[in-house]
């Protein structure tokens, strides 16, 4: 945790520097098990998420991004892990779930990928499945403009919490309850993303 907060640290005075603004941030319990669940369109926003709350957030990426030299090494010490895209990986389930058993915060982006064209894609279940076996809430984030982390001079950087989304399981079959949650965590941060847009 210790090098995590270091990270956020510098990340924080960039993203200060940049101009971002954060609204939502006392929907982030303190404590407990949560996971956040934002939209993609750029490799900056693991920086926006991790900066804009007071967690130690676990993020999950794509496996192809750990086999970098040394990048891979620094993800995994600040308590990222990844998952195998395009199928169940179980391996990748079971730490995520062992971490919300710790009352541990994960984060998810899931489009599965970035989103480059602006439209927010279909969301994966894999948030919804997680939470579905952990019993942790989903928290909507929508990050704007991402992909301009790097350009201070515009100072356009915005994320919006939404408030934290828990699952009704009573009476209903685990996949309906998934997939439902799913429509829902995705509806909430298009809204969010509409009435909160950056001009």
């Amino acid at each position: 945790m210790f090098l995590y907060n270091i990270a956020v640290f510098f990340l924080r005075l960039w993203s200060n520097l940049c101009g971002y603004q954060v609204i939502g941030r006392e929907n982030v319990p303190a404590h407990g098990r949560i996971i956040l669940v934002g939209n993609h369109t750029s490799y900056a926003d693991p920086c926006l998420m991790a900066s804009a709350v007071k967690r130690w957030v676990h993020f999950i990426g794509k496996e192809e991004l750990f086999q970098v030299p040394i990048l891979g090494t620094l993800f995994r010490w600040v308590g990222a892990f990844p998952v195998k895209r395009g199928q169940m990986d179980l391996k990748a389930i079971k730490t995520a779930v062992g971490i919300l058993k710790e009352e541990g915060a994960l984060g998810i982006f899931a489009e599965g990928k970035r989103n480059l064209d602006g439209e927010m894609s279909e969301f994966k279940d894999g948030a919804a499945f997680i939470a579905y076996k952990s019993d942790a809430p989903m928290i909507p984030v929508a990050i704007f403009n991402a992909q301009d982390y790097g350009r201070f001079w515009k100072r356009n950087l915005k994320v919006v919490i939404g408030k934290p989304i828990y699952m009704e399981k009573e009476g209903k079959k685990g996949q309906e309850v998934i997939a439902t949650y799913t429509e829902v965590c995705r509806a909430e941060i298009v809204r969010l993303l509409s009435e909160n847009a950056v001009e």
